[in-house]
């Protein structure tokens, strides 16, 4: 039920469009998505290390670095993934599939770090774009396969 919503809200269950027309659309809400995400990681960490709210850097300097590493390179993976798709490259598609592996990753890795310090709202909004991913991953790939069906 809930997959149906957003797919209906996503304006990807319109039984006029063809089939190509909802690929595409899909593909777009997928590339958003990764745009957003990529984009929001990279301001997100440059504004806590800029004013100074990494207290980590303090206690565990190697391990917040590589987990630093881990998370500014997931954002990258995901706006070349965006960029790719919108330019309708063929790889775009490999591109989100592995960006998006990264940030499922980063999000549960995350999720267990703000568990601990009972910030549940920030493991709420993990969980929001964890399910997001995932139903991006299910919609772009099953629509990829049809795509690749029709043609034959």
């Amino acid at each position: 039920m809930l997959l149906s919503a957003i797919k209906l809200f996503c304006g990807l269950n319109n039984p006029i469009k063809n089939m190509r027309g909802d690929i595409m659309k899909s593909r777009k809400v997928a590339a958003f998505f990764a745009l957003i995400i990529g984009v929001g990681m990279i301001a997100l960490w440059v504004m806590l290390i800029i004013t100074k709210q990494v207290e980590e850097f303090q206690n565990i300097p190697y391990e917040i670095t590589m987990h630093l590493c881990g998370e500014f390179m997931t954002a990258v993976l995901l706006i070349i993934a965006s960029v790719l798709i919108f330019a309708k490259s063929e790889r775009g598609q490999n591109m989100f599939n592995i960006a998006s592996g990264a940030l499922l990753y980063t999000v549960i890795v995350s999720s267990g770090y703000y568990m601990q310090r009972n910030e549940y709202s920030m493991v709420i909004m993990f969980t929001v774009i964890l399910l997001f991913t995932l139903f991006l991953l299910i919609l772009t790939n099953s629509k990829n396969k049809k795509d690749k069906n029709n043609a034959q």
